[in-house]
């Protein structure tokens, strides 16, 4: 089934002019993404080490990371079929177990990915 009105999707600034007004609209009047970067900037801005974003999707907030961070993205299987996205730096997955070990990233965070998980215990 498919959502009647689907959200807009959030996507990074971009280099051109154009996408650049539009992530600085969405920061002001879109309240999700607002709220989002009102917490989420200043944290990932200070980072270090390796970075894993879990449901990065079109890995919005990936540049407010260091240039300096090792970055993976990580997102589901079906994410460019039913989401219209595809990303580099982005291991793409079933949707099971994190297909890494254990403790290879410094960093993971997540936005907007709950809502979209079916089994939060096993999620976490």
């Amino acid at each position: 089934m498919k959502e009647q009105f689907p959200s807009q999707p959030n996507l990074p600034p971009g280099e051109g002019i154009s996408g650049k007004a539009l992530f600085l609209f969405r920061r002001i009047f879109d309240l999700n993404v607002a709220s989002v970067l009102l917490y989420l900037e200043p944290k990932l801005s200070a980072l270090s080490g390796k970075v894993l974003e879990v449901g990065c999707g079109a890995q919005p907030y990936r540049h407010f990371i260091p240039r300096e961070c090792e970055y993976l993205g990580l997102d589901w299987e079906g994410a460019k079929e039913n989401f219209q996205y595809e990303a580099e730096d982005t291991v793409y997955y079933n949707g099971g177990n994190f297909p890494f070990e254990s403790g290879v990233f410094d960093t993971l965070f997540h936005t907007e990915v709950l809502e979209h998980i079916w089994d939060y215990a096993e999620f976490m």
